[in-house]
């Protein structure tokens, strides 16, 4: 099994440089006032990577929300004057 996967690493890593390899031609990224001249391949892995960044951050923050939502869940319905058994624990 570990022979499988090292394999298949070694093909995925192998298509990246052949893409790399084959997208080397120079394009210009603009942003606002700045730009700069980089090969493509270099654009297309950047981006690929700013989108993960936001896909995790999009998680980190939906995550909290959720816990926030449920925290507030639980001491709403917590009865008044009744301590919960947890705090008694502590």
């Amino acid at each position: 099994m570990k022979t499988i996967k090292t394999l298949l690493l070694l093909l995925l890593f192998a298509i990246i440089l052949t893409f790399a390899y084959q997208n080397l031609e120079l394009v210009q990224v603009n942003f606002i006032k700045w730009s700069i001249t980089v090969p493509f391949s270099l654009t297309i892995f950047l981006t690929f990577i700013a989108g993960g960044l936001a896909g995790i951050l999009a998680v980190v923050l939906l995550r909290t929300k959720k816990k926030e939502i449920h925290h507030i869940e639980q001491t709403k319905n917590k009865p008044e004057g009744k301590p919960d058994n947890r705090e008694l624990l502590k």
